[in-house]
């Protein structure tokens, strides 16, 4: 099986290098901008997953985007605006609260004074101390809520952010950022001649065993090692030599003495 990933790579893959009866890839991609991935046969050469055996392929193009700055900013600084809201909300209300809270020291402070001319005076350092006050923590509450004011205005001021590229890639344009699996053989022709020339030859099967000179229907073709033996039994020996050296050689023992030389016929296995 030859698989591809369309970008000039490719690996080979056997059929009968697979554990199973039918051939399991896994794909495997990272879900990112700009992600790649590969593909990995599954119980390939006696591995659950054989990874040195994987198949990459490229990464996907990112496409240009652009993205609002201020969204972003707002989003981000969401909590520290609630937080600084709340907090100058509170310097208010403090501050209300102790201007409240000073009233009856002020009212025990009148009624102590000996005359009127104390009285006035009192009055009149209490009226400057809370204007001097007022005038600070209002001072110090209006730069609090100019500084949040200003931070809103100047995120509102940058431009949006932008990424990618416009650029294409034509691997992806021609949706060929895959990989492709095809079934591969030798030509046509090939095929021909090695079918050819199993049928008359047969094929090496490197084992020590007792040649098989009836397992076809037509013809066996039998050869043996140079020092091997095919036979043995009551045949005289000269013979047996004659018989052996043949199939040292190579010989083909036909069946139907009609068709001998006929290798058209379909041979098979009785």
């Amino acid at each position: 099986m030859f698989v591809s990933n369309n970008q000039g790579t490719n690996n080979i893959y056997k059929y009968e290098d697979f554990d199973t009866e039918t051939c399991v890839f896994e794909n495997q991609f990272s879900i990112t901008i700009g992600g790649s991935g590969r593909v990995v046969p599954k119980n390939y050469k006696g591995m659950l997953t054989a990874d040195d055996e994987a198949l990459a392929i490229g990464k996907y193009p990112t496409c240009a985007w652009s993205s609002d700055a201020f969204t972003n900013w707002l989003t981000q600084n969401s909590v520290n605006n609630a937080v600084s809201v709340g907090l100058t909300a509170g310097a208010i209300a403090g501050t209300i609260a102790t201007g409240g809270a000073s009233a009856p020291l002020l009212a025990l402070a009148l009624s102590s004074a000996p005359n009127d001319v104390a009285r006035e005076n009192i009055q009149n350092r209490q009226n400057l101390a809370n204007v001097q006050s007022g005038v600070g923590t209002g001072m110090s509450i209006a730069s609090s809520i100019g500084n949040s004011l200003g931070q809103f205005y100047q995120a509102s001021l940058l431009p949006n952010i932008r990424g990618g590229q416009a650029t294409g890639d034509i691997i992806w344009a021609c949706n060929r950022n895959i990989f492709t699996f095809r079934q591969m053989r030798v030509k046509t022709q090939f095929l021909r001649q090695i079918d050819n020339f199993f049928s008359r030859f047969g094929y090496k099967i490197n084992d020590l065993k007792t040649p098989n000179i009836t397992g076809r229907r037509y013809w066996n073709y039998i050869e043996i090692g140079n020092s091997e033996e095919i036979g043995y039994g009551e045949t005289p020996s000269k013979y047996m030599e004659v018989i052996n050296s043949a199939c040292r050689k190579g010989v083909t023992i036909w069946h139907d003495h009609e068709n001998i030389g006929n290798y058209n016929l379909s041979n098979d296995i009785l």
